[in-house]
């Protein structure tokens, strides 16, 4: 956890900034060497929870600046520290491209000599005492020959600062000595004993704050020139006349006038034979609870309640879909969400939805019993605010991978350093937020980009930004002769976290298997046309990865004609078997399926009953299948009614 070589030395630092040093042995050793971690006795860890907890009550701090560029296990031990104390983590090299940071912190007039090295290409005789700037060349060629982190994140060389624009007085080494660590003919192991070193007065500087300022530091004022280096001009079609405006706030409504009373048909879960459970129909009910705070307390102890009876917990699930009544209520949902969850919580997506008149919010779930079939889980939740992408110091990860399973949080345009929305049209959003999916995607496995994406949902709070999205998604679809191309349904709300005009939801599976081999399908009957469109179908064991979307869209030319739900749900459904039979499925092959609506259309309690009573009549079953009901204000046609999705 701590590098030791050099530590003697430690105190020139403080001296040479004017500062006050905090030190403390290190009495513990590495005793949870797992990937998470929880609260150990005797581990090293809880040496800096102590020092940090007594530098808290002697000085005014909230934030710890962190160095760890690559090093999950480094970065997940600050976090928990940090989180326990209730300090910001500022880890602005994180996930920095190494050759770029290197370049800067030279250019920054950082002189640091390397005291340990322990890589192939790297030699004791050759390189210890060498500055960063001397040996630049050398660790851009091993870079190429050996795949060398050039910054020495691998643990390949270590550093110690000699001067830098913090410092007021410089360090000069007058004696050391090389010690021999371990004698390998092809990386052999070596550091430098700083046996004697003085500080040296350097020539009157400016302000230490103005020096920084005009330092080439990557800095988030460069955030648009990195999204648009070719320069960035707004597009026509996101101009939103006062007609546009004045549309979007009569959306903000609920179903008008539209109440739902509960029933059996809202709730359902099905356990698949892969270990995956789904959960759909967790809803509140006004009448029923004082405030949101309340209400989401109610879902949960259901929620709770229906994982216990197939012997799982809060702690085994994966993603979480939340849908509220009014994203004013965003803080207070997240003061009672983060109290279910401690470490790894699942990712989640939360948007604005017109929901009926008494419901306040509409929860639907992903969990996986580990128990029943042995999957590697792999968990992103990054809380240090850095470059990379936005820090989720909320109660969900950034992802979740579950054997070739990957589930993304809901991202939105925020900038990474500040945690502020960029500013900007809808092109700006979609841009940096699918910026933030692919940054996740190869943080969560470096074989994982945008071509793996299986299905997308794309949220924008009005029509105007849906160009923007859809055509940044495709230009990079389009870049990669090679990606799989996603299904995509784009989806108007009313409104989403932190006032985004964007949020993509988004699925991936990790297998080179992928194609752009896609089935469509339409039927027209009685004034509406069904499509549908599927992916090539990927078997896994007990299940199948197969995306598909079904649309029911009203033919123009022909005009509605007076056709019953009941109807519109039953041909709907068809399409469904239809596809299912075409490859060889049945429905006990579906995980779970996703069903938006136009609120304008239909109503939630008329549209839930003709569906399950369809469903029932095609299947001869009772609805096994976990389906969540979504009213929306509209889709990218206009003529669409419905769209039913599963990823």
């Amino acid at each position: 956890m701590y590098q030791t070589v050099g530590h003697q030395a430690v105190a020139l630092y403080a001296d040479a900034m004017g500062l006050p040093l905090y030190r403390r042995e290190i009495l513990g050793s590495a005793v949870q060497l797992s990937a998470d971690y929880h609260v150990t006795e005797n581990d090293e860890v809880e040496d800096l929870y102590q020092l940090l907890a007594q530098i808290k009550e002697e000085l005014d701090i909230d934030a710890v600046s962190v160095g760890a560029i690559l090093s999950d296990y480094q970065r997940v031990r600050v976090e928990n520290v940090c989180g326990r104390l209730s300090l910001t983590v500022l880890a602005y090299l994180w996930r920095r491209d190494q050759t770029e940071l290197l370049a800067e912190m030279i250019d920054c007039h950082v002189e640091a000599i390397v005291i340990k090295v322990a890589a192939l290409g790297l030699t004791p005789e050759d390189h210890l005492g060498k500055t960063i700037k001397n040996l630049q060349p050398h660790l851009l060629r091993m870079k190429e020959l050996y795949g060398l982190n050039v910054c020495g994140e691998g643990g390949e060389y270590e550093t110690f600062t000699l001067d830098c624009p913090l410092f007021l007085r410089r360090i000069v080494v007058d004696e050391c000595e090389m010690v021999m660590h371990s004698d390998d003919a092809f990386a052999p192991v070596a550091y430098l004993n700083l046996v004697k070193l003085h500080l040296k007065d350097k020539p009157l500087m400016p302000n230490v704050k103005d020096v920084l300022l005009n330092l080439p530091l990557k800095h988030s004022r460069h955030l648009m020139s990195e999204l648009f280096p070719e320069g960035y001009q707004e597009q026509k079609y996101e101009e939103i006349t006062a007609e546009a405006l004045s549309f979007c706030d009569n959306l903000s409504v609920r179903e008008a006038s539209h109440k739902i009373e509960f029933n059996s048909l809202s709730f359902s879960r099905r356990k698949c034979l892969d270990g995956f459970v789904f959960i759909s129909g967790l809803i509140s009910y006004r009448a029923v609870h004082a405030d949101i705070s309340a209400e989401l307390e109610a879902i949960f102890e259901l929620l709770k309640y229906s994982l216990t009876e197939v012997d799982l917990s809060v702690d085994d699930l994966v993603a979480v879909h939340l849908y509220v009544a009014n994203i004013e209520d965003f803080a207070a949902i997240n003061e009672v969400y983060r109290k279910f969850f401690s470490i790894n919580p699942p990712v989640r997506v939360c948007v604005q939805i017109p929901l009926p008149e008494n419901v306040s919010l509409s929860m639907d779930c992903i969990a996986f019993d580990g128990q029943l079939v042995k999957l590697g889980r792999r968990c992103m939740h990054v809380q240090g605010i850095s470059h990379w992408a936005p820090a989720n110091i909320g109660p969900y990860s950034q992802s979740i991978m579950l054997g070739l399973h990957v589930f993304i949080a809901g991202q939105i345009a925020l900038c990474p350093a500040t945690m502020t929305l960029a500013n900007g049209g809808g092109q700006v959003e979609a841009r940096l937020s699918l910026r933030h999916v692919s940054r996740i995607l190869k943080a969560t496995n470096v074989s994982l980009s945008l071509r793996n994406l299986t299905l997308v949902i794309c949220y924008v709070t009005d029509v105007c930004f849906m160009p923007s999205a859809l055509q940044e998604l495709h230009s990079i679809v389009d870049a990669d002769s090679d990606c799989f191309e996603p299904l995509v349904v784009c989806v108007h709300v009313p409104a989403l976290p932190r006032s985004a005009k964007i949020e993509w939801q988004v699925v991936a599976v990790l297998s080179e298997e992928n194609s752009n081999e896609c089935v469509e399908m339409s039927t027209i009957k009685n004034g509406y046309a069904y499509k549908i469109r599927a992916k090539k179908l990927l078997p896994l064991e007990e299940s199948v990865i197969f995306p598909f979307t079904i649309s029911v869209d009203y033919v123009e030319d022909k005009g509605k004609t007076e056709v019953t739900l009941q109807e519109v749900t039953f041909v709907l459904l068809q399409q469904l078997t239809d596809i299912l039979k075409r490859h060889n499925l049945s429905y006990r092959n579906l995980h779970s399926l996703r069903l938006f609506y136009s609120f304008r259309e239909f109503n939630y309690t008329d549209l839930q009953r003709s569906y399950a009573e369809a469903f029932c009549s095609l299947f001869e079953c009772s609805s096994e299948v976990a389906t969540t009901f979504v009213p929306v204000c509209g889709f990218q046609s206009p003529n669409c009614l419905i769209v039913l999705c599963h990823s």
